[in-house]
């Protein structure tokens, strides 16, 4: 799936594929650029809004000059988030789309019309394809995101460390180790609550795949759906005699019945997952405070912070746990996108394989009219 868009087409595609990737990486590193720069932000603007004495009409002024720089500051750092984003995100889903032409293109090219497709072929080259590219852009999104935030903020959080501590405790990495802490905690209880979500999705999409393609044959050929088979004739009591055709309810209620079957186990464990969740994130919302707010009306001078310090240190603390937290607090879209590629590991398997012992080789010009095809869409 990565040699498809990386290593195949031509060096127009291969370089914009790398192109790509780079403005994906770069796109992260901003962001956590822009996450450091308003961390920084929150301290100067909260220890002002913070300051009580307000003094002579002199001292007002000048809080009032340096409340507008602030503002003015806090506009010239978000300012170019307003054209980087939008940009990035139409260059990521240029990108994106790009990947799961290159896929189909090489299943296609690999594709044996001579023996048995496997199951949900149809359905694994169209939607698991664009399932795959935007699960791996959000999904590998999200934790580069993650990685940059935390490369960003460790030094920061450990700082604050430093200068925030109750007392007796002279440890600087403290709070970096609670969010550690609280995150691998929350990750192994987010896993053991939500492993059967892989194996669920995968068996839904096998049942959505099959009631697709009943549909599409009832709509092209009703006879293939509707006609009665061995394992399903309708038996006239009176005359004890086979009826040649059903309805397309009635042929198609085995289906709907497996697909409410799939979707009431599906939804029950999401519904589990989804309270564990609820849970551990108004905890972790709390935590900060919990730990340091106290401080704020300390006996001791030493150990006594502003409103500043508390705003930056509760910012800096959510920006490391949320972002050691992004798998569980994703762990849906991240089985999501599990399922999908499992669905086209089995599918590349298949089909890779039989290239290779089938006796029907795809001509050239067979590639070559595919391409065209996939190029005029």
């Amino acid at each position: 799936m990565i040699r498809e868009f990386f290593h195949s087409g031509g060096y127009v595609k291969q370089t914009f594929a790398y192109i790509g990737l780079l403005i994906f990486i770069g796109h992260s590193v901003f962001k956590a650029w822009l996450k450091v720069a308003l961390n920084n932000w929150y301290e100067e603007f909260y220890d002002l809004v913070g300051d009580s004495e307000f003094g002579s009409g002199i001292e007002l002024k000048n809080k009032r000059d340096q409340m507008w720089e602030l503002l003015l500051q806090f506009s010239l750092i978000v300012l170019p988030s307003i054209v980087v984003h939008p940009v990035t995100k139409w260059i990521g889903s240029i990108w994106c789309f790009n990947w799961r032409v290159a896929l189909i293109r090489s299943y296609l090219s690999h594709w044996d019309c001579s023996t048995l497709p496997i199951e949900g072929a149809a359905q694994r080259v169209h939607e698991d394809t664009q399932r795959f590219a935007d699960g791996l852009y959000s999904c590998f999104g999200i934790l580069l995101d993650s990685f940059c935030t935390l490369v960003a903020f460790i030094p920061v959080l450990i700082e604050l460390g430093d200068q925030v501590r109750p007392p007796g405790l002279h440890w600087a990495p403290w709070l970096l180790c609670i969010a550690t802490t609280a995150a691998i905690g929350g990750l192994g209880v987010s896993m053991i609550v939500g492993y059967k979500l892989v194996d669920l999705e995968v068996a839904n999409q096998v049942v959505e795949a099959e009631l697709r393609t009943k549909l599409v044959l009832l709509e092209q050929t009703p006879a293939m759906v509707c006609a009665s088979t061995q394992e399903n004739d309708i038996v006239n009591e009176e005359h004890g005699e086979p009826v040649k055709a059903l309805s397309p309810i009635k042929a198609l209620e085995p289906i709907l019945k497996k697909l409410w079957k799939n979707y009431r186990n599906l939804y029950a464990q999401f519904a589990l997952f989804n309270t564990w969740l609820s849970i551990y994130d108004q905890s972790m919302v709390i935590l900060p405070y919990l730990l340091v707010a106290p401080l704020l009306f300390a006996e001791d001078p030493e150990h006594r912070i502003t409103l500043g310090v508390l705003m930056k240190m509760s910012n800096a603390f959510g920006r490391c746990f949320d972002a050691m937290a992004v798998v569980s607090e994703n762990w849906n879209a991240v089985n999501a996108w599990r399922s999908v590629l499992k669905r086209l590991s089995e599918f590349e398997q298949t089909v890779y394989t039989r290239i290779k012992f089938s006796s029907r080789r795809i001509s050239n010009v067979e590639i070559a009219e595919i391409s065209a095809t996939l190029d005029r869409l």
